[in-house]
C-alpha cells in the first residue's frame, strides 16, 4: 500500500514519527533562544540566565602552555577538549604535575596523539566541524528512505537545534568521539554486520567504559562470539594504549585511579549537579529544596546515603527487563541508554546525545504503535533546552525534569511490554529453546539413554 505521494506504510510511519520529533525540538529551541535573549537584552540579566549553555571559567592556571586566546574568549577555551589535549601532549596523561590527572581511559589519549601535532587553534574548529557534520550525516542516514526534503526537515532540528549536540560543542567534550563509535555500532548492528559492530562498541568502551551496557544486545541474541570479540578488542585497545605513554602498562593502569578520584571529588559537589541529568543530582536538589516537607527531605537524604544500593537495584532491574520482557530494539536501546544516564553520580547533559540511537531505532521500527505521539514527544522533550528557570545558580529545571522524564519513559516501556504478546523471544526463552533442541539431538539422546 502506498499513499498519494508514493510512500509505503513503513515510510509513512517513519515520516510521522520524524515530524513529531522535529516539531517539538524546533519549538523548544526557538522558545529557549527567545527567552534567554529577552532576559539578556531587555531584563539586563547576566550569566547564567542570559544563556542556556554552560560558560565555565576555563582559565586552567595549572596549564603548562598558554591558553589559545586567538580562537576563544578570555573565559572559555572549550576546556573539555583542551585538558585532554594538554594531558596527551606531555605523554603522561595520568601525572599530577602541571595539570590535573586524566580520568579518561588510555585509548582516548591514544586517539588524541595525532591531534597533538596540530596547533590547538586548528584542532578545535576541525573537531567541532567534524562532529557537527557526522551527527548531521547520522540523522540523515536514520531516515534515508524518505524524500530529501523530509530528511532535511528531520536532520536539521535533530543534529543542529537539539540541546545535547550544542552543549557538547560548547564544552568541546570528547563525548562526540564516543558517540561516533556508538553510532557506527548501531549502524553495523542494524545491518547485521555484528563483528564490525562489536569492534566499534569496543572502541567506545575503551574510551569511557559505560557504553559496555550496549554489549547486552549481543547476549540477548546469543551472539557470544561477538560478545567475546567486543571484550577482547576493548581490553587490547586499553592495554596497548597504556603501553604508549610514560610509565608503561602497569603504571598507567594503576595511575588511572588518581584521575578517577579527582573526577569523583568534583562530581559529588555542585559541579556534578549543574547541567546534569542523573538521578543522584535530582535527589540532591530535592534534599536541598524541600523545606517544610520533612518526610520527603528525610527520604531524599536516605536515598543519597544509600545511593550505591539504589544504583545496584535499578541497574539490575533495567537489565532484567531487557532479558525477560519482549522488547523491540529501540526499547532495549532506550533502557540500556537510560542505565548510564540515570545511575551514575553525575551524567552531564551532553551525554543525552546517546538517546539519538534509540530515537533513530524508534523512527525506523516497522511495528505499529498506538502511542507514537506520546513516545515521540517524550523523546524530543529530552533533547530541548530546559534552563528557563534555575533552582539555584547554574542548576536549572532541566536537572529535575530530565531524570523525571527518563524514569517515566523507562516505566512506560516496561509496562507496555508486559501487556504485549511476544514479538521476539527474550534471552531466557531463546536459551530454553536452545536447550530443548540440544536435548533432542540424537547424540545427546544416545548419551542420556
Amino acid at each position: 500500500m502506498t499513499d498519494l505521494f508514493g510512500m509505503s506504510g513503513d515510510e509513512q510511519r517513519m515520516r510521522s514519527r520524524a515530524q513529531v520529533i522535529a516539531i517539538v525540538i524546533s519549538a523548544g529551541f526557538v522558545a529557549a533562544v527567545y527567552f534567554h535573549y529577552w532576559l539578556a537584552a531587555y531584563e539586563g540579566l547576566s550569566y547564567p540566565r542570559a544563556t542556556y549553555l554552560c560558560r565555565t571559567d576555563d582559565n586552567m592556571p595549572l596549564a603548562t602552555m598558554h591558553v589559545p586566546w586567538s580562537v576563544v574568549s578570555r573565559r572559555h577555551c572549550f576546556g573539555d577538549l583542551y585538558a585532554p589535549y594538554l594531558q596527551t601532549l606531555r605523554l603522561a596523561p595520568y601525572a599530577s604535575e602541571g595539570i590535573f590527572p586524566s580520568n579518561y581511559l588510555p585509548f582516548t589519549h591514544a586517539l588524541m596523539l595525532p591531534a597533538t601535532f596540530l596547533p590547538y587553534d586548528l584542532l578545535l574548529p576541525s573537531y567541532l566541524a567534524c562532529f557537527a557534520a557526522g551527527t548531521f550525516a547520522f540523522c540523515l542516514w536514520g531516515v534515508r528512505e524518505l524524500p530529501w526534503t523530509d530528511r532535511l526537515v528531520f536532520a536539521v532540528p535533530m543534529a543542529l537545534m537539539s540541546y545535547p549536540p550544542q552543549f557538547l560543542m560548547d564544552r568541546g567534550n570528547l563525548e562526540g568521539v564516543v558517540f561516533a563509535f556508538t553510532a557506527l555500532f548501531y549502524i553495523c548492528y542494524s545491518r547485521r554486520k555484528t563483528n564490525a559492530a562489536a569492534c566499534f562498541l569496543a572502541a567506545a568502551i575503551a574510551m569511557k567504559g559505560y557504553p559496555v551496557a550496549y554489549s547486552l544486545l549481543f547476549a540477548l541474541n546469543a551472539q557470544w562470539r561477538q560478545l567475546f570479540l567486543c571484550a577482547a578488542v576493548s581490553i587490547a585497545l586499553t592495554l596497548a594504549s597504556a603501553a604508549i605513554f610514560e610509565g608503561g602498562v602497569i603504571h598507567n593502569m594503576m595511575a588511572i585511579s588518581a584521575g578517577v578520584e579527582h573526577y569523583l571529588s568534583i562530581v559529588q559537589t555542585d559541579e556534578g549537579v549543574r547541567h546534569a541529568c542523573s538521578l543522584y543530582g535530582l535527589l540532591t536538589i530535592l534534599h536541598r529544596n524541600l523545606f517544610g516537607f520533612s518526610t520527603l527531605m528525610t527520604t531524599a537524604s536516605f536515598c543519597l546515603d544509600n545511593y550505591k544500593w539504589i544504583q545496584a537495584i535499578l541497574g539490575l532491574s533495567l537489565f532484567a527487563a531487557c532479558v525477560v520482557l519482549p522488547l523491540r530494539l529501540w526499547e532495549v536501546l532506550s533502557l540500556l541508554t537510560l542505565s548510564f544516564l540515570l545511575l551514575p553520580l553525575s551524567a552531564h547533559e551532553y551525554r543525552l546525545i546517546h538517546l539519538f540511537l534509540p530515537i533513530i531505532a524508534f523512527i525506523r521500527c516497522k511495528k505499529r504503535d498506538s502511542h507514537v505521539l506520546q513516545t515521540a514527544t517524550v523523546a524530543a522533550l529530552l533533547l530541548v533546552p530546559k534552563a528557563f528557570m534555575y533552582v539555584e545558580r547554574e542548576i536549572s529545571i532541566g536537572c529535575v525534569i530530565n531524570p523525571v522524564l527518563m524514569i517515566i519513559a523507562a516505566i512506560f516501556i516496561c509496562l507496555r511490554a508486559t501487556s504485549r504478546q511476544d514479538e521476539q523471544p527474550p534471552l531466557m526463552v531463546h536459551m530454553w529453546k536452545c536447550g530443548l533442541a540440544i536435548k533432542q539431538h540424537p547424540f545427546c539422546k544416545s548419551r542420556l539413554s
